[in-house]
């Protein structure tokens, strides 16, 4: 999904500070467009936070190290979640996943904008 989200914070219409990019990915090999994603946040005045490694349990989207639940990690790293549209791109389970911990902290249903793929 990170291609469709470079996209996005390249594109989309918003001001610097407003938008947080998170960029899950399990093995530094599979994280592309870093260099790229560098450039357009400094450019773009976007916080990108990079998460890196195994899930931490089946249930979970987080990787190993985060404590407390899914939703608590996530208002963490995104502190103003509920006044924000939330994107998501990724496999339908992982999405469902985020999906769900960004509801529980706090994100409204309407902000809510996912696309799914299979593989």
């Amino acid at each position: 999904g990170v291609t469709a989200m470079r996209g996005l914070v390249e594109d989309a219409k918003f001001e610097p500070g407003d938008a947080t990019l998170i960029y899950r990915y399990s093995t530094e090999d599979e994280a592309i467009f870093k260099d790229e994603l560098d450039e357009i946040a400094a450019r773009r005045g976007v916080e990108v936070i990079y998460l890196s490694g195994p899930r931490r349990s089946n249930g979970s989207w987080l990787p190993a190290g985060f404590e407390g639940s899914d939703a608590e990690g996530l208002r963490r790293l995104v502190p103003d979640i509920d006044v924000r549209d939330v994107f998501i791109c990724g496999p339908l389970k992982w999405n469902h996943l985020v999906k769900q911990s960004a509801r529980e902290a706090g994100a409204s249903a309407q902000f809510l904008h996912s696309e799914d793929y299979v593989w």
